[in-house]
């Protein structure tokens, strides 16, 4: 019994020294947790963005695609959707930065193909020789190096990602074609 007793009692005297380990574990334990569900919480945020966006450059197509069989006023239409391209562009660069996905690289680099097709339709000037042509060349180079980063990422993350490579590829050829 004296035995019992002295391991019970050396047991319960070693319970100070093992607080603190219990203690430590029980925050590691709840920092882990912590850890993992802002990681869900990122990967749901990051995937809303991309809902968004998806949705909205969807939306987009439709109406591009109903305006090309309308023939309506080409400046009009695109002065109009200038806002809606801008608000897929800042959704998907917010859920690439809270997880890079190559559906998101690839919604920016055609978003931005939009935008310069955008840009050539409102701001293309009748000068073919002064310098606002050359701003406006700048400006067209600029949205189609944006354009092919981003798709070039997607490609990067998914190297499968046909509709990234098939972008890449049009755009690729939209410019040779220029030449």
């Amino acid at each position: 019994m004296k035995n019992k007793r002295a391991l019970t009692a050396s047991a319960l005297s070693l319970l100070p020294l093992g607080q603190p380990m219990i203690l430590g574990a029980t925050t590691a334990i709840a920092t882990g947790v912590a850890v993992l569900s802002t990681q869900t919480a990122n990967a749901q945020s990051a995937n809303e963005y991309l809902v968004k966006s998806r949705s909205e450059l969807e939306q987009y197509i439709k109406k591009y695609e109903s305006f090309k069989k309308v023939n309506e006023n080409a400046k009009a239409f695109f002065r109009e959707n200038l806002d809606t391209l801008n608000r897929i562009i800042n959704n998907a660069k917010e859920s690439a930065s809270i997880k890079e996905t190559s559906e998101a690289y690839f919604i920016l680099g055609s978003v931005y193909f939009y935008k310069k097709n955008s840009h050539f339709w409102l701001n293309y000037p009748s000068d073919l020789t002064g310098p606002e042509y050359d701003e406006f060349q700048k400006t067209q180079k600029k949205l189609e190096t944006k354009a092919l980063s981003s798709l070039n990422q997607a490609i990067q993350i998914d190297p499968k990602n046909i509709p990234a490579l098939l972008a890449r590829a049009h755009i690729l050829a939209e410019d040779e074609y220029e030449k």
